[in-house]
Parts: structure tokens; C-alpha cells; sequence
């Protein structure tokens, strides 16, 4: 029934491949029934005018941000501010440690929060292994991510330049949703990402930590 909607979705899409809108039926109704490859053939079926506009050069900019965004790619370097105003400069931190966690979140994401717990946890038991975390908040109110940096009581390295969605790292990590994590190596080299469960972090760390012990 999902295949044959989907399908249903597509053609109809198709018979309007010179109206806009319909770049939004393709994101809400198709897109995550697709992969990359599939999404971006469904995006040249659009018109050439379609394609120049604005919100179809987005998302062709995140099918390739999101080729990047593997395992065994580069991470893309990224700066932000951290609760004191200082620059954090994410390649500095990765360099000094085995690994490094970053972890997308906000204030309004509940999701994001109830994760905290776990992710003490796991930093407990790992941090002094040489993993660390780094909180990137997609807030774009200071006082809402003050607030709820306090509550949470986070205690590795958080950092903002509360944009929100509009942080240019949302599109360089091909971030569509939170939370929304990156294991990456001490060279920034992407381990994995995604890990909605974070067994399968801690998972994921243990085999890194145990292949690479010296």
C-alpha cells in the first residue's frame, strides 16, 4: 500500500514538473521512501526552471553534502560559540582525542533531551578512554539554550551560533531532523552517524577503541 502511494506521489508529481509546489510534495510525501541517487533523478524530472529556483538548488545542495557525510569521509570543520563567547574550533577538538561525539540538539527538542541521561552515561564510562563529546544546539534563542544547557548539566563541550536551522552546519552535516549524531577520529575522519540508539554507539566505540589501541 506505501509502494503503491508512493507511486501514485511520484506520478503525479511528474505531471506538474513545471510547478514548484510541488518540490514540497516530493519532500513530505516521497523523499524517505528514496535514496539519494532516487531523490535527486526525481528532482531532474522538474523542469529547468524549476530546478534553477531557489528551493530545488537546496536540496541538490544537500544530496551533496550528504555524499560527504559517510564513513571514511572528511568531516567538514566547523566553528561556533561556546557559553563563555569563545570560538570553538571543532577541528582542535578531534585532534586531541580518539574520538569525538558531536551531538545536534536544542532547547525545544525533547527528543534531544531525554538522550542526555544515556549520553552521561556513556561519557562517564568512555571520556576518560579518550572519547569526547561536543554539543552543537540548533537554539536560536540564547536565554531558551542557557536555560536548558543549565538543567541538562552537560558537562562536556557545548557550543551555539544560534542560527537555528539557518547554521550553514545543518547543511554541511545533512542534517534533516534531531537529534542527530557523529562519531568522527582524531584526523576528523566519519566513523558513522545517525545513532538513534545508542547501544549501538557505545557499540560502535568499542570496536573502534579495541582496533585501535596503540
Amino acid at each position: 500500500l506505501v509502494k503503491e502511494k508512493v507511486e501514485f506521489a511520484k506520478n503525479t508529481i511528474r505531471e506538474n514538473r513545471d510547478d514548484e509546489r510541488f518540490l514540497k510534495v516530493l519532500d513530505i510525501y516521497v523523499r524517505n521512501f528514496l535514496s539519494l541517487d532516487e531523490f535527486e533523478a526525481e528532482l531532474k524530472m522538474f523542469s529547468f526552471q524549476v530546478q534553477k529556483t531557489e528551493a530545488c538548488q537546496r536540496y541538490f545542495e544537500f544530496i551533496k553534502y550528504a555524499r560527504i557525510n559517510t564513513p571514511g569521509k572528511q568531516c567538514i570543520d566547523f566553528e561556533m560559540k561556546g557559553h563563555d563567547g569563545k570560538t570553538i574550533k571543532f577541528s582542535d577538538v578531534y585532534k586531541k582525542h580518539k574520538l569525538v561525539l558531536i551531538d545536534f540538539w536544542a532547547s525545544w527538542c525533547g527528543a534531544c533531551r531525554a538522550t542526555m541521561p544515556s549520553i552521561k552515561k556513556m561519557y562517564e564510562v568512555y571520556h576518560e578512554k579518550g572519547v569526547e563529546v561536543v554539543s552543537v544546539s540548533l537554539d536560536d534563542n540564547k536565554e531558551a539554550w542557557e536555560k536548558a544547557y543549565k538543567e541538562e548539566n552537560i558537562p562536556w563541550i557545548d557550543g551555539s551560533n544560534l542560527l537555528g536551522w539557518k547554521d550553514p552546519v545543518t547543511l554541511w552535516y545533512a542534517i534533516r531532523g534531531i537529534p542527530h549524531k557523529v562519531l568522527v577520529d582524531q584526523h576528523g575522519i566519519i566513523i558513522d552517524s545517525g545513532f538513534y540508539q545508542l547501544g549501538s554507539l557505545e557499540q560502535k566505540i568499542d570496536e573502534y577503541l579495541h582496533s585501535h589501541k596503540n
